[in-house]
């Protein structure tokens, strides 16, 4: 009886301290049970962390694109750029939020290696758990209080990404506005593009327009001025013509003694010798009479000065009648018949030059008096000589 006694009482510290050490066991265990739990916290949000992380490259990624677009479009457009300036001002303040979570999540991570330094530390000492168990509850109520700052550092993390995610909203809101301020920009510039074009051909057009018409006026500028030196040249030589001219008349009035040679310059540069037909041929005759053939040389002087002028003998008369008697049939060929024969006299002996000379009988179609008087019919009946202008072959008298 004593002997069951003394082994009973001998079994109570053996169970009191099996009693302890399933007590701190157990306390072990919930330990580690929480310390798990916490490392399963700290990955739940290292991975949260993460994923916000590659939600804010990726956001970084599309601003940085969008920035991109836009600093293209700000060089034609002055919208734009404010558009792309407030862009670029969400980018940075995203980047700042950024690297604020950095610098939380690195103080997260040194948490997490003093927490694992920790747990380290006490599974070494797992032998010894007994003797520190006081440390041990000191260590848990230090971990209780750092894990509601952290879940408490967590919901205001999780309060910042709800900012952030808000504002990303927000941003993509203004990001879809822009996109359709773009297109509609993007559209005006392809119709502007379209009309500069246009305009860029038609000034193309223009400029070789301009360039031909330039060339035009300088050549037209350079036609008026070679006119004008012409123009001069021509008043010059008509000048002269009319002095020439005009000494021939005195000295054929001189010769003749009386005014029956009438000298006449034309609008056209055409001068005419008027000779009435009694100064060269007797009546109703073709043939030169000795005072007419000095009248022809002295005429022939003058014509050789202008050497490059062709001449017409124009032969006229008047309306009376040829004679039965005359060897003539008609004042027409009475008047070629003279002309002929002043032609034929002016080349002969080369005084003028054959190519020169030209003959035309007009008989008593071009009168220039009336014939109704002895006076208009002697005017009619008539030699005349005209130095056309100029490589002319106009024998008008306009």
């Amino acid at each position: 009886m004593g002997d069951e006694n003394i082994t009973a009482d001998s079994r109570i510290p053996l169970i009191a301290a099996l009693v302890v050490g399933a007590i701190m066991t157990i306390a072990a265990v919930i330990g580690w049970y929480r310390y798990t739990a916490e490392i399963d916290a700290n990955q739940t949000l290292a991975g949260e962390s993460g994923d916000l992380r590659q939600q804010v490259r990726d956001l970084e990624g599309k601003i940085q694109a969008l920035t991109d677009r836009h600093r293209s479009t700000a060089e034609s457009l002055a919208q734009s750029d404010r558009e792309s300036y407030e862009l670029e001002t969400a980018a940075q303040q995203l980047t700042q939020d950024k690297t604020a979570l950095e610098a939380e999540l690195a103080q997260e991570r040194q948490f997490r290696r003093q927490i694992e330094d920790a747990f380290n530390s006490e599974r070494g000492t797992l032998v010894g758990l007994q003797q520190d168990m006081t440390r041990l509850k000191t260590n848990y109520e230090q971990l209780e209080q750092e894990l509601a700052q952290h879940k408490a550092a967590r919901s205001s993390l999780s309060d910042q990404v709800s900012a952030v995610s808000g504002e990303k909203l927000q941003l993509l809101d203004q990001l879809a506005q822009a996109k359709g301020k773009r297109q509609n920009l993007l559209q005006q510039i392809s119709m502007v593009t379209g009309e500069i074009e246009t305009r860029e051909a038609e000034l193309s057009t223009s400029r070789q327009n301009m360039k031909l018409l330039n060339a035009e006026l300088a050549q037209t500028r350079q036609e008026q001025h070679l006119l004008k030196i012409r123009v001069v040249q021509l008043s010059e030589q008509q000048q002269k013509e009319a002095r020439d001219f005009g000494a021939l008349k005195r000295r054929l009035e001189r010769e003749l003694n009386e005014s029956r040679v009438e000298i006449s310059q034309l609008k056209n540069r055409m001068t005419v010798i008027s000779l009435t037909s009694e100064v060269l041929f007797n009546s109703g005759s073709a043939n030169i009479k000795p005072a007419g053939r000095e009248v022809l040389s002295l005429i022939a002087s003058a014509l050789n000065a202008y050497p490059d002028r062709a001449i017409s003998v124009d032969g006229h008369t008047d309306d009376v009648p040829i004679g039965k008697g005359s060897f003539y049939k008609s004042n027409w060929e009475l008047s070629v018949a003279r002309a002929l024969a002043a032609v034929k006299f002016l080349q002969a002996g080369k005084l003028v030059s054959a190519e020169r000379l030209k003959v035309v009988g007009h008989g008593e179609f071009s009168p220039v008096a009336s014939n109704d008087t002895a006076e208009g019919r002697q005017l009619n009946r008539r030699i005349e000589i005209r130095v056309l202008p100029p490589g002319g072959t106009n024998l008008s008298d306009s």
